[in-house]
């Protein structure tokens, strides 16, 4: 269910730089999950960028690397 506060959230996301759908994946992830993993170079280091994100993002090879 799309609440004000993730659409509140992706708008941010956009502002920062992100795309419509990357920042509303990103505002739905970073209220129901624990880390946000992609494959998708761009969104990753834009992601990244983005100092107030409330939710770990990181590509599933590196991500994997550190939890085992």
């Amino acid at each position: 269910k799309l609440t004000d506060k993730i659409i509140e959230r992706s708008q941010h996301f956009l502002k920062s730089g992100l795309s419509s759908f990357d920042a509303l994946h990103l505002a739905c992830a970073e209220n129901h999950a624990d880390v946000f993993l992609t494959v998708d170079d761009r969104l990753l280091e834009r992601a990244q960028k983005i100092s107030d994100c409330k939710i770990k993002i990181n590509n599933p090879l590196v991500w994997l690397k550190e939890v085992l």
